[in-house]
């Protein structure tokens, strides 16, 4: 009895999204192949599909085996089958293709009578006969298009042959090949992948082949012609290839790119262009040795002089500059308050000197700043050069305020000015949530302590590349108010620790002496004042400290100290205005209870504290908050536990009278407090703001490819 011939195993690898009405056919057709089921494996690779995918395969195809890939990339899906395939060949096809019953036995047929065969594809036709593929033409200027594409199969292409370079919609390739020069480049995304895979295969010397007797059909980009891609990443992939294979050659193909080319509406997709341009500086950077990259990509900026806008050509020069480490990134950091002193001051200044050693720094502000009282009250060394951008006077409310709610009309925005400043540098930072500022550096980031701004005409926090959110409570009112996630969270940088001085009895509480009266220093003298007369005893011994920064001539100020002479001597209170960071130390260190009452008696989101720095410098020092609760406070204190939290101001006088009497639970809550505090450091903070923007500059220097979502979405061509 004549002994069966085993056949080579075969894993078939199918990446599909939302591809489910698809996926029958396509799987109908490998369960009908001839080829023994022992030696073949079928490998679904769901990228990120939202169609039920998934469920539909367990159900009605329990033999394909499912992977799940995290995010629609066509390469990584292909990549991630092949890595957990086990069969001697790796088929790939479409899920929108279906094959002929001798399909696979063909190539299998092929590839073995020749080792140096590394992959082969047959005829793909259209579903009405016409020619689809039958291998890649090369035309000029290195364009590439299908051989045969649309033409009435006659024939002419009934010869097994070997071809530059096959289509992976319907094709079979060695793995031993595949593990000799590598896998999919996933840079490329979708499209090129196989002219550029075929490439490198030939060059290390295995063949490429057509077999026209392997015969598939195809509804050519089923999937990719709804989401509107092929366009750009065929245009963008070939480029990538010229930059990877052939860079003298890329000045030239940037030149007869179809991305220069006139659209029907006679305009050039620059936008298109000037996406894709550090890409491909990227790649040729990475992909050749750099005298030579320097060479071509100075062309290349050449070549792009008449088709780009002059600003955008400036950047994209100075960005080859950063990748080629000629110059380090340059990053301006607005902040329409830098003049005042508050949380959000010691947040951009803490972060402008996590920044210092890496990138070149300069600070923009719309009004004078003394940079050395700045730096002796926050403590932080305000040694960048400041930029000042003037305001006209439509921006401005008041002297020295600046009111974002004015600016309504995009036409005659006031902030166009600091919009302009963001265009020289390469990473530009609004660091105080102004929404009225468009940003038009390469990378924005927008820090949001809370969305106290209305959406209008010229509202432009969406436009920005991160969004950065200082609390859990901003977060939730940013999505409430004006739909938007924030892409990092990153609590205030705390660093008030570090002298331990005997405690005093002081009640403290730190804030600013704001116009609007939102920090609540009325209500804590009224409140002190009735526990003094209700219980002697602590206005004898103990002491209310209301300290806090304040512009000249505060009206809000002048009330808070006329309050505090009216209380009258036996409410012992004092009241410390714009003291240094040094001096502020010494009192957190003496003091044991923090008050805190922003929120209280509001009803408005934004009149509560957004987060909370002073109660957390409190809490580092031993000193046992009690806070309004409401807003951010509840995202530092565990209530009862390292702090309080009062909804009035009786539950305030009874909280703080029950700490005075039991100086047990005052010291236990003292150390809970303290040990709570290390959860929101500056080292935590800097550690954060260093690690996003360390990942800001690496894709700056390398772009990482686009999503085939944001190029769906036209998200990735968004003007600046």
């Amino acid at each position: 009895m004549a002994r069966r011939l085993s056949r080579p195993r075969v894993s078939i690898v199918v990446p599909t999204f939302n591809g489910k009405a698809l996926l029958a056919a396509c799987l109908d057709s490998i369960k009908a192949l001839d080829y023994p089921r022992s030696a073949l494996e079928t490998i679904v690779v769901d990228n990120a599909s939202t169609d039920g995918t998934s469920e539909f395969l367990r159900s009605r195809y329990p033999w394909a085996r499912v992977l799940k890939n995290a995010e629609n990339n066509y390469c990584r899906a292909n990549n991630l089958a092949i890595s957990r395939s086990r069969g001697k060949y790796v088929a790939f096809l479409n899920n929108d293709a279906v094959v002929d019953e001798r399909w696979l036995a063909e190539l299998v047929g092929i590839a073995e009578k020749d080792r140096r065969v590394a992959g082969v594809s047959g005829k793909i036709l259209f579903p009405d006969g016409r020619i689809n593929s039958t291998g890649h033409q090369r035309l000029p200027h290195f364009h590439i298009r299908d051989r045969g594409l649309g033409q009435a199969d006659r024939g002419q292409f009934d010869a097994t042959e070997e071809v530059e370079s096959i289509s992976l919609c319907a094709a079979l390739f060695r793995r031993s090949a595949l593990r000799d020069i590598g896998l999919l480049d996933e840079d490329f995304v979708i499209y090129h992948e196989d002219i550029d895979l075929s490439h490198r295969l030939r060059r290390r010397g295995w063949k490429i082949l057509y077999h026209p007797r392997a015969v598939a059909r195809h509804r050519w980009s089923a999937t990719s012609r709804k989401l509107g891609i092929s366009f750009f990443f065929n245009n963008r992939n070939r480029l990538l290839f010229l930059a990877k294979h052939f860079p003298r050659e890329l000045p030239r193909g940037v030149a007869h790119s179809h991305f220069c080319g006139l659209t029907r509406f006679g305009r050039k997709r620059t936008a298109s262009l000037a996406a894709v341009a550090p890409e491909v500086l990227a790649k040729l950077l990475k992909s050749c040795p750099e005298p030579l990259a320097r060479k071509v990509g100075g062309r290349v900026l050449g070549t792009l002089r008449g088709a780009l806008d002059p600003e955008t050509l400036r950047q994209l020069r100075r960005r080859w500059q950063a990748m080629l480490g000629d110059r380090k990134i340059s990053v301006g950091i607005y902040d329409h308050a830098l003049h005042f002193i508050g949380g959000g001051q010691k947040y951009v200044l803490t972060m402008a000197d996590a920044l210092r050693n890496r990138f070149t720094i300069e600070y923009i502000a719309n009004l004078p700043v003394d940079a050395r009282a700045m730096s002796r009250l926050h403590g932080l060394p305000l040694d960048f050069p400041v930029k000042i951008v003037p305001l006209p006077s439509s921006a401005c409310c008041s002297p020295g305020r600046i009111d974002p709610e004015l600016a309504r009309d995009p036409a005659r925005n006031p902030f166009d000015a600091v919009s302009e400043q963001s265009a020289g540098y390469d990473l530009f930072i609004n660091a105080n949530m102004l929404t009225r500022v468009r940003p038009r550096a390469f990378r924005s980031v927008f820090v949001c302590h809370f969305p106290d701004q209305k959406k209008n005409d010229a509202w432009y926090a969406d436009r920005y590349d991160v969004i950065i959110n200082n609390s859990a409570y901003s977060a939730r009112w940013m999505q409430a108010l004006w739909g938007l996630r924030p892409h990092e969270k990153i609590h205030p940088p705390i660093d008030m620790n570090g002298l331990r001085l005997p405690k005093k009895n002081i009640i403290l509480s730190v804030s600013r002496f704001e116009e609007s009266g939102s920090k609540k220093q009325l209500e804590m003298i009224r409140a002190f004042a009735k526990l003094c007369r209700d219980h002697p005893g602590v206005g004898r011994s103990w002491r209310l400290v209301l300290c806090g920064g304040s512009l000249p001539a505060s009206g809000y100020l002048k009330r808070v100290v006329a309050s505090q002479l009216l209380a009258g001597a036996r409410v012992p209170i004092d009241i410390m205005t714009n003291i240094g960071s040094g001096e502020l130390k010494k009192l957190y260190a003496v003091s044991k209870i923090f008050w805190h009452l922003c929120g209280i008696n509001e009803t408005a989101p934004d009149r509560f504290e957004h987060f909370g720095m002073t109660t957390v410098e409190a809490m580092q020092n031993h000193c046992v908050p009690v806070a309004f609760n409401g807003g951010g406070q509840r995202e530092i204190i565990e209530r009862g536990r390292s702090g309080f939290l009062v909804n009035s101001l009786k539950g305030l006088r009874k909280t703080t009278l029950k700490l005075i009497d039991d100086p047990r639970l005052l010291r236990r809550t003292a150390s809970a407090a303290q040990r709570r505090s290390k959860a929101f450091s500056a080292d935590i903070f800097r550690g954060k703001v260093s690690a996003l923007f360390c990942r800001l500059e690496a894709e700056f220097k390398a772009p990482p490819p686009p999503s085939i979502e944001q190029v769906a979405g036209k998200t990735l061509f968004r003007p600046r």
